[in-house]
């Protein structure tokens, strides 16, 4: 991806461009909360209560059971109990489905996609849909920039005479056709994980994803419209979870029948 170029307040345009291109690196990812690991590793606590010097242990002792109470309802609730949740070891939290651990972002986020290194931000499902209007406004900028550079290059000269007044406009014209066939690239394989409800984590590690082994296709594709609606407008809505096992139950029955 190119930097935007610096634009005035009086450019038309320049607070919506700039909002757009910024949009996918500000706001949360969907990052989960990090617990406190002295109360998630609930067969360990004794070991470590014991290892601290007083008078923390008879603190801690009074406090981990109410912490782990509350930590174990919060995460549980609204999860249907078929599913069983997995432990992040780094943040000591039952993720959700889709959800995976950033070890650049140190936190675990929902729907992970991957981690941008040209954002310094995880995409998730708070802001996948702003990261793929980013890339659709990189293109843009890109195709323009790249029909500028074709438009002031002329042919009509000697080699010698072109190569000195449009030689840096023609390697500047090779350098951004190169960067919109990559933008064009990403953009077009997002399109088809939106089209198909999958996340690049889940395309390239399907058979490392408990709940993808399980199943031969994938159980979050909802067809093209619903799932290009609940991408881009949250709707239908609905946890993955209960998607989840609502696919589960139909090839129950399928396989019944």
């Amino acid at each position: 991806m190119i930097p935007m170029p610096c634009l005035s307040q009086d450019t038309p345009g320049a607070h919506q461009i700039r909002r757009l291109t910024l949009a996918p690196i500000a706001p949360d990812p969907g990052t989960l909360p990090v617990l406190p690991r002295i109360y998630s590793q609930e067969d360990q606590v004794d070991e470590v209560l014991a290892s601290l010097p007083p008078p923390w242990p008879q603190a801690a002792q009074v406090q981990a059971p109410h912490s782990q109470e509350e930590a174990k309802e919060e995460q549980t609730a609204m999860v249907p109990q078929a599913i069983p949740l997995r432990r992040c070891r780094f943040c000591m939290v039952l993720q959700p489905l889709r959800a995976r651990h950033c070890r650049e972002c140190r936190r675990c986020v929902r729907r992970y996609d991957h981690h941008c290194p040209w954002m310094e931000n995880c995409v998730g499902e708070r802001n996948h849909p702003l990261f793929v209007a980013y890339l659709a406004l990189q293109l843009a900028v890109l195709l323009w920039g790249l029909y500028l550079a074709w438009s002031g290059l002329h042919f009509f000269q000697p080699w010698g005479l072109w190569l000195r007044s449009s030689g840096l406009l023609f390697a500047t014209f090779l350098l951004l056709s190169l960067f919109s066939l990559v933008a064009g690239l990403l953009l077009a394989s997002h399109l088809y994980l939106v089209a198909s409800n999958t996340t690049t984590w889940e395309f390239m590690s399907s058979h490392r994803i408990a709940y993808l082994r399980q199943r031969p296709g994938n159980p979050f594709d909802r067809g093209l419209t619903r799932n290009v609606a609940h991408f881009f407008c949250g709707w239908p809505s609905g946890s993955w979870e209960t998607l989840w096992v609502e696919e589960e139950e139909k090839e129950g029955r399928s396989q019944a029948v």
